[in-house]
């Protein structure tokens, strides 16, 4: 679950990665887009029988 900004929560499928393979973690922070920047939270889906 992605939970934006504007508390609106979004299920989806998402890879996580090492950032160190990509290089300097403050480089891939500084070029984050607005889009990313609107994230506040990333954790798992726990199906919790239908109540969303």
């Amino acid at each position: 679950m992605v939970t934006k900004k504007i508390r609106k929560s979004l299920k989806g499928y998402y890879t996580p990665f090492h950032a160190e393979a990509f290089g300097s973690i403050a480089g891939m922070v500084a070029d984050k887009s607005d889009t990313l920047r609107n994230n506040l939270k990333v954790e798992p889906y726990l199906n919790d029988g239908g109540n969303e």
